[in-house]
């Protein structure tokens, strides 16, 4: 498992502006994924990054809906089948708030 964090924390190594660590599934105790979603044109999405320029901030999103005619339509473009996104002013992103998905350590079906 490849382990994140956005400050530096015991056996975490920097890596392009972020901390990062590698340890084995076996090794944890829990494991949650933590992302950033909201909306976008009535759709959902999910934030890959913030910039600024110009005091300007914007987010680059990625389309979670179910439709590529929809997400063409919003101004997404395909950047690999069934995977689309786009960057746009951060007061165009509706709702956003922080998700906790909670990860199973053991896979579906696997014996403990």
């Amino acid at each position: 498992m490849v382990l994140f964090h956005e400050e530096a924390q015991e056996g975490f190594e920097a890596a392009s502006g972020y901390w990062r660590a590698v340890v084995a599934r076996e090794d944890l105790e829990w494991l949650v994924l933590v992302r950033t979603v909201g909306a976008f044109g009535g759709e959902p999405c999910l934030v890959l990054d913030v910039s600024e320029e110009n005091g300007e901030e914007s987010l680059h999103i990625a389309y979670t809906g179910h439709s590529g005619m929809k997400a063409e339509a919003l101004g997404y473009w395909m950047v690999d089948h069934g995977a689309y996104e786009v960057v746009v002013p951060r007061d165009e992103v509706l709702s956003i708030r922080v998700e906790r998905v909670p990860v199973p350590l053991t896979p579906a079906g696997a014996e403990p």
